[in-house]
């Protein structure tokens, strides 16, 4: 499927997007890098058992484990993001970086927009930590 299939699609924690009736940001995120074939680990159904009990600390500890840090941000690197930073209860994010007509852009999750595609250049992105899953 198109990047464009999942533009849109609302937030719904423990959607698949192949489904075409809601996201979630690790779901997605593992389906586009699939759909790009893209090396990730196998999904493991307690991740999302640990986020529905917000130990957001000890995912992103998890998923820092499972990747690296990249050098230079390509298609097929993940993005690891604070959501609501600021707020009492941040929530730790996962985004993919997809090219796009030739622009490098992330795939991320809006609370109000659903799934979109932002270009790196955006002003007012979130922190990201851009990284690989290794093998």
């Amino acid at each position: 499927m198109s990047l464009h299939h999942y533009l849109g699609l609302k937030h719904e924690f423990g959607a698949d997007p192949k489904d075409g009736k809601g996201a979630d940001c690790l779901l997605l995120c593992f389906t586009l890098l699939d759909e790009a074939g893209v090396y990730r680990p196998k999904f493991n159904p307690v991740w999302l058992k640990m986020a529905e009990a917000g130990l957001w600390q000890s995912l992103e500890t998890i998923w820092n484990n499972l990747t690296s840090p990249v050098k230079a941000v390509e298609a097929g690197c993940v993005a690891l993001h604070w959501n609501r930073p600021t707020r009492s209860h941040p929530r730790l994010g996962i985004s993919t970086v997809v090219e796009d007509n030739g622009n490098l852009g992330v795939v991320m999750i809006h609370a109000r927009k659903g799934v979109v595609w932002l270009p790196l250049t955006t002003p007012g992105l979130p922190q990201f930590n851009f990284r690989r899953f290794h093998q």
